[in-house]
C-alpha cells in the first residue's frame, strides 16, 4: 500500500522566538556597552592628550622666557603660615606666582591652563633644618659674570684635586710635606693678531717643591689652549674675546699674607683689550664643606699683568693707558697684611712699570673691580606646576597636569 507524504510547516514558535532574542540579547548589550565605554574612553584619552600638548607648550613659553619678564606677567602671593608670612634664612617674605592663559588652541579644542612657580623647595626657611641647607640655593650669594658665551669668553676652571696630584707627582712618598710648603704658578697668556683678528688664550700651571734644598717642579697644564676664534673668522663674522675667567682653588700653605707662595700672571704682550676674572673657589672657606682647608686667615696671591713693551702709560687725556683689567671676589686692603691679593703692572720687557700716572696706583690703573660676589641674593629656581583645564570650565576637573623647573 503506497506511503503518503506529510509536509511538515511547523515554524519557530514564539515561545522559541522570545528565547532567542532574550539570548541575544544578554550577549549583545554587554558587548554594546563595551563598545560605548571604549568610544568614552577614547574621546578622554584624546582630550587628555591634547590638553598635555597644550600644557607642554606653555612650559616651553616659560622656559623661553626670561624668569623677570616672566614673572612681571604673574600674580603673586605670600607664602603664609596662618596668617603671618614664611621668611627665607636671610628674613625676606616668600613669594608664589601664578599666571593663567585662556583659548589655548589644541586641533580646535579650546583649554584653559594655570601656572604656578613655587620657589619654597630650593629657599632656606629654618637656620637649623638640614634638609632645607643642602636645597639652600635661593638665598645663596652667587658671582656675577657677566654672559658665559663660550663664542666672546675664555674658561678655565681649576680641578679640585689637582694640588694632591701635583705634590704626589713631585714626591710620592712625602706628598703631604710636599704639599704644605710647595708653590703654584698659573699663567694666562693672550695671543692677538691685529691683521688677521686671530685671538688665542693660553694656561700654563706649574708647581714647585719648597722644601728646603728641594726644587723639583710638575706642571699639569702646560700651555694648552682654551679659546681660539678661529673657526669664526671663515664666515665674516669673527668672535670677539671679551672676557677670561679663571677660577681656582686657593692654596692656604702660606704662613703670612706677606709671603704669599701662589702667583698668578697676565701675559698680554699685544696689548689686546680685555678684562680677567680671578674666581677663587670659596668652598674651602667654609668648615662645614668636606674641601675645607685651614689657612685662609693668612692667604694672600700675587697678580702681576705685563703688557710688553709700552712707551709710555699716559693717555692723551693723562689717564692710564691700560687695556688689562681686572674683576675678582678676592678680598682687597690697601694694607698689604690684610688684603688677599698682591699686584704689579709689568713692562718695558718684564720689568716693574715706574711711570705711573700721577694720582694712579696699580689697582686704579688696571680699573680693579672687587664686587664679583653680589651683596645680596636672588630667587632662581622655582618648581613649576601646570594645570589643564577645558575653555569655560575653570573650576571643573583637572584634564592634565605637568610639573617641571624653571632656572634663571
Amino acid at each position: 500500500m503506497p506511503r503518503k507524504h506529510q509536509n511538515n510547516n511547523k515554524g519557530f514558535s514564539l515561545i522559541e522566538l522570545l528565547v532567542a532574542i532574550a539570548i541575544l540579547a544578554v550577549v549583545m548589550i554587554p558587548m554594546l556597552h563595551s563598545f560605548v565605554t571604549s568610544a568614552r574612553t577614547n574621546t578622554r584619552a584624546g582630550k587628555v592628550m591634547e590638553a598635555t600638548t597644550a600644557a607642554q607648550n606653555v612650559f616651553e613659553q616659560l622656559k623661553s622666557e626670561d624668569l623677570t619678564t616672566y614673572l612681571g606677567d604673574c600674580t603673586s602671593e605670600q607664602v603664609m603660615d596662618g596668617s603671618n608670612p614664611v621668611l627665607d634664612i636671610q628674613g625676606k617674605p616668600i613669594y608664589t606666582y601664578k599666571r593663567e592663559f585662556s583659548n589655548l588652541d589644541v586641533n580646535g579644542r579650546k583649554f584653559h591652563a594655570k601656572v604656578t612657580l613655587d620657589p619654597q623647595k630650593y629657599t632656606s626657611i629654618s637656620t637649623t633644618s638640614e634638609a632645607n641647607k643642602k636645597t639652600d640655593y635661593n638665598t645663596l650669594k652667587f658671582a656675577n659674570l657677566s654672559t658665559l658665551s663660550k663664542a666672546s669668553n675664555a674658561f678655565y676652571i681649576q680641578k679640585a684635586d689637582q694640588e694632591i696630584k701635583a705634590a704626589k707627582d713631585i714626591d710620592l712618598g712625602e706628598y703631604e710635606e710636599v704639599e704644605k710648603k710647595m708653590s703654584r704658578n698659573i699663567t694666562l697668556e693672550v695671543d692677538y693678531d691685529e691683521s688677521t683678528k686671530l685671538a688665542r688664550v693660553y694656561v700654563t700651571v706649574t708647581y714647585q717643591d719648597g722644601r728646603d734644598g728641594k726644587s723639583g717642579t710638575v706642571t699639569p697644564i702646560n700651555h694648552v689652549e682654551i679659546y681660539n676664534n678661529s673657526e669664526s673668522l671663515t664666515t665674516g663674522n669673527p668672535n670677539v674675546l671679551s672676557n677670561i675667567f679663571l677660577c681656582f682653588y686657593p692654596m692656604y700653605n702660606s704662613s703670612s699674607r706677606i709671603s704669599p707662595r701662589e702667583t698668578i700672571e697676565i701675559k698680554n704682550p699685544k696689548n689686546y683689550k680685555v678684562c680677567v676674572f680671578l674666581v677663587k673657589q670659596t668652598d674651602r672657606d667654609t668648615s662645614s664643606n668636606p674641601n675645607y682647608v685651614t689657612g685662609s686667615s693668612s692667604y694672600s696671591v700675587k697678580l702681576s699683568v705685563d703688557e710688553g713693551h709700552r712707551d709710555t702709560l699716559a693717555g692723551a687725556d693723562g689717564k692710564p693707558d691700560v687695556l688689562t683689567t681686572v674683576a675678582t671676589n678676592l678680598m682687597w686692603n690697601d694694607a698689604a697684611n690684610m688684603s688677599e691679593l698682591q699686584i704689579a703692572y709689568l713692562n718695558n720687557g718684564g720689568s716693574a712699570v715706574s711711570s705711573i700716572p700721577t694720582g694712579y696706583a696699580v689697582k686704579d690703573m688696571l680699573n680693579l673691580k672687587t664686587d664679583l660676589q653680589r651683596s645680596d641674593s636672588e630667587t632662581k629656581i622655582y618648581d613649576v606646576t601646570i594645570e589643564v583645564y577645558d575653555e569655560g570650565d575653570a573650576n571643573a576637573k583637572v584634564l592634565t597636569k605637568i610639573e617641571g623647573t624653571k632656572i634663571q
